[in-house]
């Protein structure tokens, strides 16, 4: 399952664990600041979505009720940022 960001936009009184997060449980590659991405999303949503599970991540699965062309699932991370990860339909 591949996984990259949409958007980011953090808020956090606790830096470390945001990376702990973000890297040790979502499993996501550091990223130098300069070159963060703005147009990505999962190529398994399905899998994504195992994945929280096994991890008692809880989340809201919108599917396509916002937009046609994305599957989209929400969560929150340890600060209660909002996480979009989604998979294009079609």
């Amino acid at each position: 399952m591949k996984l990259e960001f949409h958007h980011i936009n953090y808020v956090s009184d606790d830096v470390d664990r945001l990376q702990d997060f973000y890297t040790e449980i979502l499993g996501v590659d550091d990223i130098p600041i300069k070159n963060l991405p703005n147009s990505k999303a999962t190529d398994d949503i399905d899998a994504f979505k195992d994945m929280l599970d096994s991890k008692s991540i809880h989340y809201s699965d919108y599917g396509t009720a916002f937009a046609k062309e994305w599957h989209q699932v929400f969560f929150h991370d340890p600060e209660g940022n909002v996480i979009e990860v989604h998979q294009a339909v079609g």
